[in-house]
């Protein structure tokens, strides 16, 4: 509660400053150049698609602003393009939870310090064309971009609808007068943006049903051009390196002595995880267990010896404590489980490598879709992936990977799909056929098919009232979607 009136005292002094700024950006120049805000309030190297957002409106010829916290170092795809400039906002305080006077106290100055960090590094790179916001979160960032957009240069703000903020906080335990008063500010600043995407069709039905937005366009995750499968080079050279550099997984056990892959080499199984609540871990480390006996039942009753099944979980969080603590008092015999924090440039190419992905992801909303199972299928990796509303939107059943409800369900798909590696892979070979037929679609066409024509229609403005424009807005299609060409009696009325 106090976060939430903290960001609304901000306002005023964000009004103030704004109707100065506006007055100045009166007396700038007409010419405006194609500038772009990404804006995610969170670490920018941990947020895909946002990333995924820059580099195509960069290689559409914008110079953009990629704003968030600089946790995480980016992928070369962002560091290297030099129409991307990085502008990082110092991560949040930690404020102490006790004594609870000293929350209450610093809560609202931690809010305010927030909201103007970030308005302050959005007004960095000049006048803005069009401000691209994640959300969530949405305190104060909806408040923050809009306050921005409407004062100061009259950018086009597009929100990228991820998940609705306030059903997050559900899952976090929080008072229900905060949820409600959070439900109440996404409501209320929401509907007010120029364009709006989303990740589903699933959530585009609800924002038109129950938050009056009938303008959203789907945006799906695609995965860009580095996720793709992996020669049988570059695995060797990155299951040697990573076991030199991170200690995970032994060359071994995957490659003889003459370095030819070894006729019993096991399966790499792949998950990404933030280490957060809303992935049940429990049931993960329960399927585990379960697949550990099937395999050493399978091994007593003289199935054929082979080196464990390697699991690779990688990402950063809270509960990752919690469950390394599990897997050494209850070590497992069968499978070898790695949990590791990788580079942005070694997570695209592990999955090149792997045979199968992991997501436990949950919806708090029912509605959104997890990037992870995105990334796994422009690597050719099918997936299991817990089920719930509109999962199915990118994993079909049976087809490019399989869905499951409980650590029973799972432990038997992943022996179903892997578990005869690399002798008898009909099943995994069957659903990598299926990824490449149903999923050729990479994130660059989606964007310029989903994404470009809400920017071009939200930005016209600024080609027309730009005498001499660097960079024309048809350009963000690059000839996929063009800009309407006036008529002639729209010319002569016009000129009149």
């Amino acid at each position: 509660l106090a976060l939430l009136f903290g960001a609304m005292t901000a306002v005023i002094a964000l009004v103030f400053v704004a109707m100065l700024l506006r007055l100045r950006a009166m007396w700038l120049s007409r010419r405006r150049p194609m500038h772009a805000a990404v804006v995610v309030l969170g670490d920018i190297g941990r947020s895909p698609r946002m990333m995924n957002h820059a580099v195509s409106l960069a290689n559409a010829g914008f110079q953009v602003s990629l704003i968030g916290y600089a946790e995480s170092e980016p992928p070369l795809a962002v560091r290297e393009n030099q129409n991307i400039t990085v502008r990082g906002i110092p991560p949040p305080w930690k404020l102490p939870r006790n004594p609870k006077i000293a929350y209450i106290l610093l809560a609202p100055i931690a809010a305010l310090t927030r909201a103007l960090t970030l308005f302050c590094t959005i007004l960095q790179g000049g006048n803005k064309g069009v401000i691209l916001v994640q959300n969530p979160p949405s305190i104060p960032t909806l408040l923050v971009a809009r306050v921005y957009s409407w004062f100061v240069d009259g950018s086009a703000l597009i929100i990228d609808w991820h998940n609705y903020g306030y059903t997050i906080m559900e899952t976090t335990g929080a008072p229900r007068a905060l949820i409600k008063l959070a439900s109440v500010f996404e409501h209320l600043l929401g509907p007010t943006a120029d364009g709006h995407l989303c990740v589903s069709e699933a959530m585009c039905k609800d924002l038109a049903r129950n938050w009056q937005i009938r303008g959203a366009r789907v945006l799906y995750d695609r995965a860009p051009a580095r996720f793709h499968q992996r020669s049988e080079e570059v695995k060797r050279a990155l299951i040697q390196r990573l076991e030199r550099e991170e200690g995970i997984m032994r060359y071994a056990d995957f490659y003889n002595e003459d370095d030819t892959p070894r006729a019993d080499r096991p399966p790499i199984l792949v998950s990404s995880t933030s280490w957060t609540p809303d992935e049940d871990f429990d049931m993960l480390f329960a399927a585990l267990r379960n697949l550990d006996m099937m395999l050493l039942s399978k091994s007593a009753m003289g199935g054929a010896p082979q080196p464990s099944m390697q699991l690779i979980i990688t990402g950063k969080g809270p509960l990752r404590a919690k469950f390394e603590a599990l897997l050494k008092t209850s070590p497992l015999s069968k499978i070898d489980v790695w949990t590791v924090w990788l580079k942005a440039d070694d997570y695209p190419a592990l999955l090149g490598c792997a045979q199968l992905g992991i997501c436990l992801h949950t919806s708090s909303s029912g509605l959104d879709l997890p990037m992870k199972v995105v990334d796994m299928i422009g690597s050719g990796v099918p997936s299991l992936a817990v089920r719930y509303n509109c999962i199915e939107e990118l994993v079909s059943h049976g087809k490019t990977g399989l869905l499951f409800s409980d650590s029973k369900q799972l432990a038997q798909q992943i022996q179903q799909v892997v578990g005869s590696f690399p002798y008898d892979t009909e099943k995994l070979d069957s659903m990598r056929d299926r990824l490449q037929s149903e999923h050729g679609v990479r994130w660059e066409e989606e964007w310029h098919r989903s994404a470009a024509p809400v920017i071009l229609s939200n930005i016209a403005f600024y080609a027309t009232t730009s005498p001499t424009p660097t960079t024309s807005p048809a350009n963000i299609s690059q000839g996929r979607v063009a800009a309407k060409s006036p008529s002639t009696d729209e010319k002569k009325s016009k000129k009149a």
